[in-house]
Parts: C-alpha cells; sequence; structure tokens
C-alpha cells in the first residue's frame, strides 16, 4: 500500500529527474518506459509468484487508436524477461501506460504492435493479485472438477455401448480398451520396428483422424519411443501383440491433453475413442 510521504516523495523525484527519453514517461528498465496514470492509495503490492489478473489494451497507430481491453492472468517473476519481471513495482489497481522500444517488444507481444514511431505503446489496469497459494488451489479445484466432468462423459458414453458390445471395455492405467482383433500373442521386441495404423473419434462417432487403409498401417514406430504418439497409444503398443486390433477410450490426460487441437476439431478436455492396429514387426536385409 502506498503511503501518502511516498507519492509525494515520487512525485518530488519525477520533476527532478532528467527529462526522460519518452515525454512524461520515466525509465523502468533498457527499453521499457512507464507512465502511471492513475492508482488507489489503498492498492495491493504484487508479490512475487502472484497471478495478476489485468485488462491490456495495444496502441495499434494514429489511425486506429487504442484496442479493446483484453482481460487477462500474468504471473509475476522478477527473474524473468518481459512484464511478468516488472509487475513488482506496481499495485493493484494501477493504470499504467508502458512505451517499449521495438528492440524489445518482440519478447512479450512480437508482432501486435505498432513500431512506427521506434516503439509501440500498451495500456496496462492491474485488477487484481492472487497469491500463489491460492492460485494453485484453485486451480486443483479446477482441474478436479474438469476431470469428474470428464469421467461422466466417458462414463455415459461406456454405458451406452456395453450393452450391444460382444466384449466389454476394460479399464486399465487410467484409460479403458478391448479387443477387436486377437494378435499372434508374439510381442515386439523393444527397440525393434513395427507398422501401426489408428483411427480417431470423438466419443459422439465424428471421425477426426486415420492413418490406416484397408490394406494394412501405415506408419512406422519403434517399441519403445516416447513422445512420437499420445500417451494413451503408447502404452498400449507396448502390450499389444503382433497383428492385433484394439479399440481404447483416452481421457484427454491419455490424449490431447487441456489445450487440445481445436484446428481439427479436438477441443480441450476431450476424451476420445481409438481403434489401434498393430502390424508385425519389420525386418531389414542383412548388412553384407
Amino acid at each position: 500500500m502506498r503511503s501518502l510521504l511516498g507519492i509525494v516523495i515520487g512525485l518530488l523525484l519525477l520533476s527532478s529527474c532528467d527529462r526522460p527519453v519518452h515525454e512524461g514517461y520515466r525509465t523502468l528498465t533498457q527499453g521499457i518506459h512507464y507512465r502511471l496514470i492513475s492508482f488507489s492509495s489503498e492498492g495491493e503490492s504484487i508479490t512475487q509468484g502472484a497471478m495478476v489478473r489485468f485488462s491490456l489494451s495495444v496502441f495499434q497507430g494514429d489511425s486506429l487508436g487504442w484496442s479493446p481491453a483484453v482481460e487477462s492472468i500474468i504471473q509475476a517473476d522478477s527473474s524473468a524477461k518481459g512484464l511478468k519481471s516488472l509487475l513488482g513495482h506496481f499495485e493493484v489497481e494501477d493504470s499504467i501506460n508502458f512505451h517499449i522500444d521495438k528492440e524489445v517488444v518482440a519478447y512479450d507481444f512480437g508482432s501486435r504492435l505498432d513500431t512506427s514511431l521506434g516503439y509501440g505503446a500498451i495500456r496496462l489496469k492491474l485488477l487484481e493479485s492472487i497469491s500463489e497459494t491460492k492460485w494453485q488451489s484453485d486451480m486443483e479445484e479446477i482441474l478436479s472438477l474438469r476431470r469428474g466432468m470428464e469421467q461422466a462423459r466417458i462414463d455415459s458414453y461406456l454405458d451406452s455401448v456395453q450393452a450391444f458390445a460382444d466384449q466389454a471395455f476394460e479399464p486399465w492405467e487410467g484409460l479403458y480398451w478391448r479387443v477387436v482383433k486377437e494378435g499372434t500373442q508374439t510381442p515386439i521386441p523393444f527397440g525393434r520396428e513395427v507398422s501401426i495404423g489408428y483411427e480417431c473419434y470423438s466419443l459422439s462417432g465424428a471421425l477426426i483422424d486415420t492413418q490406416h487403409t484397408d490394406s494394412e498401417p501405415v506408419l512406422s514406430f519403434k517399441r519403445g519411443m516416447q513422445g512420437v504418439l499420445i500417451p494413451g497409444m503408447e502404452k498400449l503398443i507396448l502390450m499389444m501383440p503382433q497383428d492385433a486390433v484394439i479399440e481404447a477410450i483416452f481421457p484427454s490426460e491419455q490424449a490431447y491433453g487441456r489445450r487440445g487441437v481445436p484446428e481439427v476439431g479436438i477441443l480441450p478436455w476431450m476424451p476420445m475413442r481409438f481403434v489401434i492396429y498393430l502390424g508385425t514387426e519389420k525386418t531389414f536385409p542383412e548388412e553384407v
């Protein structure tokens, strides 16, 4: 919280300093200059690690003016680069104009700012500061609710298909699976290459992607590789015998996660149904 004495001293220092590079602005750090537009004497200090909710407007050039304010959240971190490292200099309820020299503007905002004057301008209103501990607690509560909603969706789907299936889905390590076609019972040796294919569906039945033809799987995968396929598929392939077909339901954490892939129709927190085809171990001619 700012004291009246601190405000007066700050104003005196501002009036006595050399003329700044940007008229009416003070230099906060190299390439970033600010002017305090308004503040509250009851403003709350922003501590290291706090999550800060703010509104942001961007100056888009003389012909367009300021963009509509958009709210966002960022974590105050004095050891980082860019905007998040500077929040500790201000308090909640502060409204600040920043001039950011074009040489450093790319870190936070990239091409969003008009830099025809040699700098970009943003307007910030600090709305709320949430301690790191409370933020983590709130996020855990939200994640728990999200997981509960997702599980209810999966349970509803399983209930709708189990009555008509020859073989029920079985839970295993956070996913659900059933055999469509028995394999040869011969596992793929670790580190050996195998052909795979899949069909990816939403739980409503929409086909999202296919990497399979009527004749055979079309991809190559080395058993034991990580980070190439979605987590759930990598786990299942480790236990599948050669020439098997398995149908699986993957919660989002075993599939495309909290972000999803919206551009192809996979929404955040979206469980997926996969049909996975595992071919036979690939053989290569021995070197002469």
